[in-house]
């Protein structure tokens, strides 16, 4: 992040990371608020959506239009899903199995987190002859 700001450009890198990493905060934030509420999961992941969101600001400040653009799409979906999820899970869910789904989806964002740079291989410096 200081090679961004130090720049003023983004570079070669990519936002993946840093929308991957607030999507698993914002799952999980939405599993402590269920009761029973877990401050702890709660602090925690308001923590990580701080640090996260200031990132993702400073890419989005130091980014072009087009990788403004490209970033854009993938926040608004994140949150429009996170929206639907939170809108019928409350409601349809009673309060005492509310934290099973949640926590599976919670899983789920955590993995893709931590698997996303397994899953991309970065091109080689070596030359081929």
């Amino acid at each position: 992040m200081w090679s961004i700001c130090r720049a003023a450009n983004v570079g070669k890198f990519k936002a993946d990371m840093f929308l991957s990493t607030i999507n698993s905060c914002l799952v999980w934030l939405q599993y402590g608020l269920s009761p029973p509420l877990s401050r702890a999961i709660v602090i925690v992941n308001d923590i990580g959506i701080l640090i996260e969101g200031t990132y993702i600001g400073i890419y989005i400040r130091m980014a072009t239009v087009p990788i403004r653009r490209r970033i854009g799409l993938p926040l608004v979906f994140m949150v429009c899903i996170l929206g639907m999820m939170a809108s019928v899970i409350f409601p349809v869910v009673n309060n005492a199995h509310r934290h099973i789904p949640l926590g599976v989806m919670g899983d789920v964002a955590s993995v893709l987190m931590y698997a996303g740079p397994a899953c991309k291989p970065e091109k080689s410096s070596l030359s081929t002859a």
